[in-house]
């Protein structure tokens, strides 16, 4: 007995798990993309993926539900090249450290000036404001630096379990079927 695919709550499960819609690549949710880099196409650096995760809200749109409601979310794993692998995990490793670093700084400098505000003449409460502010800047940085480094594709929108992914490669895109209609 075969599933009718109009029957099925993700249609194109029974066509494939990734397909290609122009310049597009639509992947299936949990899907393990080949062994090649998804950004330029080259062989893949070491043999696990990159977990890569996508959320879309169609909630630009008028409607009666909430965005929690709207908001889906697609996990696929990806792989990368040496090059781009190093970039993407030195982007994880600085951004995420930066933050860390930046958080704990704002609450030594916190409580440097709290301490001094406390006392009978506040000599540091300057510094602990100048430190707060300016670990304020490093959590602001790192976390753009977290955002840029670690971009890899684009999810322009999700429908029915499966994500349509801009920016791959184009001949990573070009080894895949056709969406099918």
């Amino acid at each position: 007995m075969s599933t009718l695919p109009y029957a099925s709550p993700v249609p194109l499960a029974v066509e494939g798990d990734v397909f290609r819609d122009g310049a597009l690549l639509v992947v299936r949710h949990g899907t393990v993309l080949p062994a090649s880099c998804i950004l330029c196409n080259a062989p893949a650096e070491g043999k696990q993926p990159v977990r890569l995760v996508f959320t879309w809200d169609p909630s630009f749109r008028i409607t009666g539900e909430t965005t929690l409601q709207l908001r889906q979310t697609v996990v696929v794993h990806a792989h990368l090249c040496a090059g781009h692998l190093r970039t993407w995990r030195s982007g994880r490793v600085l951004g995420l450290g930066g933050i860390l670093a930046g958080v704990l700084l704002m609450m030594a400098s916190g409580a440097v000036a709290g301490w001094s505000e406390l006392s009978a003449v506040p000599r540091y409460t300057a510094a602990g404001i100048v430190g707060m502010m300016a670990a304020f800047l490093v959590v602001t940085v790192s976390m753009f630096w977290l955002a840029f480094k670690t971009r890899t594709v684009a999810c322009r929108r999700i429908e029915g379990g499966y994500a349509h992914l801009e920016h791959a490669h184009r001949a990573f895109v070009e080894r895949f079927n056709v969406l099918p209609l």
